[in-house]
Order: C-alpha cells, then sequence, then structure tokens
C-alpha cells in the first residue's frame, strides 16, 4: 500500500512539474483548479469504505503541491522574484494583451463555427462553446440514476463551468483586478480550455444517459447509432474550423512572382 501512495505521489509530482514548465499561463489556471477537485475527492469520499483519514489525504495533497513547485522552482522562483530587473509591465500594458479589453460578449459564446479569412493576419475566430457538447452537457441533468459519486462530480463541474463562464464577461472585472496574478492570463477567453475540458466530463454523462432512454426505447443497437451520431456531429460541427476559406490574392505568390516582386521593390 506504501509503495502504491509512494508511486502515484512521485508520478503527481512529475506531472505537475511538468505542467508549470510546459506553459505557465496554463499551470496558473491549472493548479487552483487541480487543488480544488483534489480537496473535493477528499470532501467527497470522507464517509466512504477508505480507512484512510482525512488528515493524512489533505497531508499528501500539500506534500503533492509543495514537492510540485519545488521540482519546478528553478524555472518560476526567478520569475516571480526578479520581476524588477525586467520589463515585466510590458506583458501587460499593452491594450492588446490587457484583460480589460479581452472580455467576450455573451452573444459570442454560442455563435456557430465559421471559416477563418486567410487574407487577415489574426483573423476573430468565434470563440465560444460547441453547441452539440453543451446540448449534451444539458442532457446530463435529466432525471436518471446516479451513485452518490457521480451526483456530487456533476454538480461540482456545473459549478466550475458556470464560474470560468461568467470570468469571460466583463462584469467579472473586480474578481480579475483583486486576485493577484490573474492579470498574467491577459485573455479571459483562456478560460474556456478548462472549462470546455470540464464541459466534455458533462457531455459524456449526457450522452450516457441519453443512450440508457435510447436503449430502453429501442435495441441495443440505437445505443451504438446514438454513440456514431454524437461523435459525427461533433466533428461536423468543427469542420468549418478546420478548414479555412481558399486565399485568392491578387499578388504572385509563384516563387517567380516573388522574386519580381523583390526586384522590382529593391
Amino acid at each position: 500500500m506504501f509503495r502504491l501512495v509512494a508511486w502515484s505521489l512521485l508520478t503527481a509530482v512529475v506531472l505537475f512539474a511538468a505542467l508549470v514548465l510546459v506553459h505557465n499561463i496554463t499551470a496558473l489556471i491549472g493548479t487552483p483548479l487541480l487543488l480544488t477537485y483534489a480537496l473535493f475527492l477528499v470532501w467527497a469520499d470522507r464517509n466512504s469504505a477508505d480507512s484512510t483519514p482525512v488528515r493524512q489525504k489533505v497531508s499528501l495533497i500539500v506534500i503533492w503541491l509543495l514537492l510540485g513547485l519545488g521540482l519546478s522552482a528553478f524555472f518560476w522562483l526567478p520569475a516571480m522574484l526578479e520581476q524588477n530587473l525586467v520589463q515585466i509591465d510590458r506583458l501587460t500594458d499593452s491594450a492588446d494583451f490587457d484583460f480589460r479589453n479581452n472580455f467576450i460578449a455573451m452573444r459570442t459564446l454560442f455563435t456557430l463555427p465559421q471559416t477563418a479569412d486567410p487574407a487577415l493576419v489574426n483573423p476573430p475566430l468565434p470563440i465560444g462553446y460547441g453547441l452539440p457538447q453543451l446540448l449534451l452537457a444539458l442532457l446530463s441533468w435529466l432525471p436518471t440514476r446516479l451513485t452518490s459519486s457521480e451526483r456530487q462530480h456533476r454538480l461540482a463541474i456545473t459549478l466550475v463551468i458556470l464560474i470560468l463562464t461568467g470570468m469571460l464577461f466583463a462584469f467579472s472585472r473586480p474578481l480579475w483586478e483583486l486576485l493577484p496574478l490573474l492579470h498574467f492570463v491577459q485573455f479571459p477567453w483562456r478560460l474556456l480550455g478548462p472549462a470546455s475540458l470540464l464541459l466534455a466530463l458533462l457531455a459524456g454523462l449526457g450522452a450516457r444517459t441519453l443512450a440508457t432512454i435510447v436503449t430502453q426505447r429501442a435495441a441495443n443497437w440505437g445505443n451504438a447509432a446514438l454513440s456514431v451520431g454524437a461523435f459525427v456531429t461533433i466533428v461536423l460541427f468543427a469542420m468549418p474550423l478546420l478548414f479555412p476559406a481558399a486565399y485568392r490574392s491578387a499578388v504572385d505568390l509563384s516563387p517567380a512572382g516573388l522574386i519580381a516582386f523583390e526586384a522590382r521593390l529593391g
């Protein structure tokens, strides 16, 4: 048992340190979510048959967090302590990178996908949830038989999604200004990443709920048809994002055309 706990703790520490090293902003967003979920699991299992004391579980979470931060300290500690040696304010001084200018409008959250305009340097893309995933997530709240743990997870995940979604809009500005380091996120729509991951979990539960209903009314083949249909719908919904329109340039972009362009301009 001790060997299993030690191996699991070591794996969690290494993966958390890797998260910090891979992308600091993702780690900034993900660390509170991971910590919250770990504490939620401790709370949800407080009355289970597991004999491990709650204090010991919380201690393991604290050890995981401290060891993960310690393993990656060579990366984040100088960034925190030596901010006066660099022009750190330039990360958010520009209006383009100030979170106050990057809140999204409510209507864009549920827009249909559209192809990018390749004639633009930074083409605006619709920022929002996939409607098929959102519909399946809503179906997860249909009356169905769930275990106590599943009901707790469904409620917790839904609350976190609602909180993250609320932080995409301008009315959450006081919270952005209050929480330390959050301004480094720059773009509130970055929170759509973890929110979409959680939405996928609810969508999976919704698909299972729908499959249960279908199986009760049709043969087993109805369950398989539903799974394939849901997958195809989600993929087709994303197709416009994956295949932008062809770019018809007024300039000759062939190698000979580019050479002539450079020669003409010197």
